[in-house]
């Protein structure tokens, strides 16, 4: 399929989403455990109440059958009527009263389970649990006891229950927010990348507002992404630009040599032709070797080598070409630069860096280079040349392929060279940068 025809779709709604699904789910599953934890407790703690209750009520009418089998029944009543939290109501054939603190039964008693009623005090607020025993001799008493304090915790577990429920319902409106939300950032990264698709324009980015969650941070670098990506295609058209710049003159010139030979039959110009075929053979040659350093970087030629001495082989090669251009070549190194490495690409290297060097500064100049370490142990290579420098606008593409500045048009080269000291440099996990000076320009290696 497609992948633009795949992208055309419309946006997806918030009931079909993930996000929703997931909301949803977790609502039923904390519903169900709260009403779950909300009905046992409910259930638990009443039918702990009623049992506590009739334990209480069993255990005082236990007490008072004791005493009435002992025929003290009148005195310990008469002492237990003093407790403020309990009501007795001692009677003989079920209506006359005996004894207690009151004198009928309750008359809007409710019942809370067999047996057992409860009810509120006339002129206080107290709640009663009350329950009927038979003492023999036709006695019966009403045994009473103040459960208000139990009636108060149970309605703070009810109220507590419905501050769950509602708790409950805040977790569903705060699910329903974060899966709008996020479907609604969904939809507009999905958009974006659409319209990316569609239109090629890789200039357009995802809008953050915000940078406190994680679709923000996401979106953020996507947008860093798509600004590689930019970079990246901009620096292929450029490498197309200068691929059909520098390879049309001899190409040109191959076509046009050519054509004489054919006309006039001169021979001479044969070393012309040659030389225009080794420039472009040279430079589909670099670009391969590039390729190869950057797509399959090898570690098998690694050994041990000094780079000082890499240096001083470089300089001993260049020497005469300086000395040609009334140039001085000054140094300043380390006595020793031991170094686990790739001896010839570091030659290489250090070459295309003394080669440019030598190339953009005029007679009579000056070329500093020198290696040292660092803190970090680390070695610092410097050439420092006082030829034309470069731009700094220009300084961020010099190490493109095939790039070269409008002063070195004119020179020879392919705009090969950095880019392949790059790619030495990354092999060998280093950093290089450039500094420009009032006069010149400064390579810095750091193996």
């Amino acid at each position: 399929m497609d992948p633009v025809t795949l992208f055309k779709t419309n946006k997806r709604g918030y009931f079909r989403s993930s996000s929703f699904v997931m909301a949803l789910l977790f609502t039923v599953i904390l519903g169900l455990a709260s009403g779950i934890l909300g009905y046992s407790g409910y259930y638990l703690n009443r039918n702990h109440f009623i049992l506590g209750m009739e334990e209480i009520l069993d255990t005082e009418y236990h007490y008072l059958k004791g005493a009435e089998n002992r025929g003290q029944l009148q005195v310990i009543l008469n002492e237990q009527l003093q407790n403020p939290n309990r009501i007795y109501l001692l009677t003989r054939d079920k209506n006359l009263f005996v004894a207690g603190n009151i004198t009928s039964y309750p008359a809007e008693a409710q019942q809370l389970k067999d047996g057992l009623i409860y009810f509120t005090q006339e002129n206080t607020e107290n709640i009663y649990a009350a329950k009927s025993y038979e003492l023999g001799n036709r006695l019966t008493i009403l045994i009473g006891s103040n459960m208000s304090d139990l009636i108060y915790t149970e309605r703070v577990i009810l109220w507590m229950g419905a501050a769950t429920i509602l708790l409950m319902m805040l977790v569903i409106i705060v699910s329903y927010l974060i899966s709008t939300f996020v479907v609604s950032r969904t939809n507009h990264i999905a958009e974006t990348a659409r319209t990316i698709m569609e239109t090629g324009d890789l200039s357009r980015r995802i809008i953050i507002d915000s940078r406190w969650d994680d679709l923000s941070n996401m979106a953020f670098v996507l947008n860093n992404l798509l600004g590689r990506i930019e970079e990246l295609m901009s620096g292929i058209r450029r490498v197309a630009d200068n691929i059909a710049h520098d390879l049309r003159t001899p190409l040109t010139r191959l076509r046009n040599n050519l054509e004489i030979l054919n006309k006039n039959d001169q021979y001479n110009r044969v070393e012309t032709l040659i030389n225009d075929a080794d420039h472009i053979l040279s430079t589909f040659q670099a670009v391969l070797r590039i390729s190869k350093i950057e797509n399959a970087p090898s570690k098998e030629h690694f050994k041990g080598c000094d780079l000082k001495e890499i240096l001083n082989d470089v300089i001993e090669l260049y020497d005469p070409l300086a000395i040609e251009k009334s140039i001085r070549i000054q140094s300043d190194m380390v006595p020793s630069a031991p170094y686990f490495g790739d001896a010839n690409l570091l030659f290489q290297m250090y070459a295309n860096l003394l080669d440019n060097a030598l190339k953009f500064t005029p007679a009579g100049g000056d070329i500093q280079i020198s290696l040292a370490q660092n803190e970090q142990q680390k070695y610092l290579t410097v050439i420092q040349d006082s030829g034309i420098g470069i731009p700094e606008e220009d300084q961020k593409y010099v190490f493109d392929r095939f790039y070269r500045g409008e002063k070195s048009r004119s020179s020879e080269g392919n705009g090969l060279g950095l880019s392949l000291v790059q790619a030495v440099v990354q092999l060998h996990s280093g950093r290089i940068s450039l500094e420009s000076h009032e006069k010149g320009l400064g390579v810095i290696i750091t193996l």
